[in-house]
């Protein structure tokens, strides 16, 4: 099936509609597990209960600064190519918003993506949740090559070049196939193991803001199992962990730092004593001033398990 083009601009009303009504790139990167900012669980969430987002200074710069790299810097680099504007492409449920486009002879030949950072380090290879992302967006372009093009710290700029990986797509395709009939069904995806700390204040805020839950649960054998054994593993693994901390510690009283292959491994850290308030006293003592510069903490929820 062929995309639809669409003309949108981007991060208006309308474009934000659009992306509601489907799986985006970024959104595939969070159901293939490598995002560093979502999950399927986070996606299926802001599909069902969509929120305002209010952009980071760091968003905002990026956006900022994309028409620069892109006009400026990309252009004068590729003579060979005529860069336009990103559209936006749809098939059935498959969406993707574009940075920008590479014609050639009347033709898009390449997607191009802009990307800000802090670290060249990070780019050999190409980050998993970027290299997610522009993999769907060629699949549902049909556009089979992408050049990213990156500014580090705002002077250090360089280019990347990928191409289409029809195996990856494949179990990429897999996974955003199940999320959106998640998300059809409004039936929640699984946690993801590798962003539990994500998934975790998901399912928590879920918890504390569902009104209607009521009675008990019976859990299966299989899950009491599973949830007993990894519990003993961890606890054996852990006091492993801690018998070999132990055992570095006791090098440090000997020796300035650890090495390994000739490279710092571990070395004691001295921190100086914390200045405290007695909070008790000074609430018994001073109860005006107490009031005044008492900072209640948010309510928090986590699970206890029997």
């Amino acid at each position: 099936m062929t995309a639809t083009r669409y003309e949108l601009q981007q991060g208006t009303q309308e474009w934000l509609d659009w992306r509601l009504s489907g799986i985006t790139a970024t959104e595939a990167s969070c159901a293939m597990g490598v995002s560093k900012w979502g999950t399927a669980l986070s996606v299926y969430n802001d599909k069902l209960n969509p929120k305002q987002h209010e952009p980071s200074e760091y968003e905002e710069w990026g956006s900022l600064l994309e028409d620069v790299i892109k006009f400026k810097k990309f252009a004068k680099e590729h003579p060979e190519f005529e860069v336009r504007q990103g559209a936006c492409y749809e098939r059935e449920w498959r969406k993707c918003s574009l940075d920008g486009e590479l014609w050639k002879d009347g033709k898009c030949v390449a997607i191009l993506e802009i990307k800000t950072g802090s670290s060249s380090a990070d780019w050999d290879p190409v980050p998993d949740g970027y290299y997610a992302q522009v993999q769907w967006q060629m699949h549902v372009t049909g556009i089979h090559t992408t050049y990213f093009a990156v500014l580090i710290h705002g002077h250090e700029y360089f280019e990347r070049q990928v191409e289409y990986d029809p195996i990856y797509v494949e179990k990429l395709e897999e996974k955003c196939q199940l999320l959106w009939n998640c998300i059809q069904n409004q039936v929640p995806p699984e946690p993801d193991p590798v962003h539990a700390d994500i998934d975790q204040a998901l399912v928590a805020e879920a918890a504390i803001t569902n009104e209607d839950k009521d009675g008990e649960y019976e859990i299966s054998d299989e899950e009491y199992a599973t949830f007993i054994i990894l519990r003993d593993k961890c606890k054996e693994l852990e006091q492993k962990l801690a018998a070999q901390k132990l055992l570095f510690t006791n090098y440090l009283y000997r020796f300035q730092r650890l090495t390994y292959k000739g490279a710092k491994f571990a070395t004691m850290v001295s921190m100086k004593g914390r200045d405290t308030i007695d909070a008790k006293r000074l609430k018994e003592d001073f109860p005006d001033v107490y009031d005044k510069v008492l900072k209640k903490g948010k309510p928090s929820f986590y699970p206890k398990f029997g």
